[in-house]
């Protein structure tokens, strides 16, 4: 089984031997490519369609203020929907990476386990007051946290549904 060490001095948590932790999980870069190509797509019809609707209204009737009004209003709801696009598609995921200081200490358990060079599979992710272990990727995170089925890593943004 191919297995990761942690080099920055990333010790068991008796102190002892360093622990190899195992791969973390791939990213399935294909799902979240079509995930971005579907925002993008369900945003620009939806541009196209209020844009539209509002300019051929505004055309179609005699010339009014209110009528190119709300065309304009069309218009610059249009950019802010770009732009919001822009920065959601842009934006850092939360993801938290594994390093010494995300992995250890690491629970009783689970060190245990890596020591044995055992799976970690049937685990459940230990808890303390404010943070969990995720057994998959060996990182402490928050609570709330989840485990992004695109990214395959734990992000530290809530979960929106």
């Amino acid at each position: 089984m191919d297995r990761t060490q942690l080099s920055d001095d990333t010790s068991s948590n008796d102190g002892t031997a360093p622990l190899t932790l195992p791969p973390k999980p791939k990213a399935n870069r294909a799902q979240q490519f079509g995930e971005e190509l579907r925002g993008i797509a369900l945003v620009g019809i939806l541009i196209v369609g209020f844009v539209g609707l509002a300019t051929a209204i505004a055309v179609t009737r005699p010339p009014s203020a209110v009528a190119w009004g709300f065309a304009a209003a069309a218009y610059v709801e249009a950019a802010i929907a770009v732009l919001c696009l822009t920065r959601i598609l842009r934006s850092d995921l939360g993801v938290i990476q594994r390093s010494a200081d995300t992995s250890f200490p690491m629970p009783p358990v689970l060190a245990v386990r890596l020591a044995a060079s055992e799976a970690l599979d049937g685990l459940d992710n230990p808890r303390d007051s404010s943070n969990s272990y995720c057994v998959r990727c060996c990182v402490w995170r928050p609570n709330d946290a989840h485990h992004c089925s695109t990214v395959r890593a734990p992000s530290a943004t809530t979960r929106l549904s």
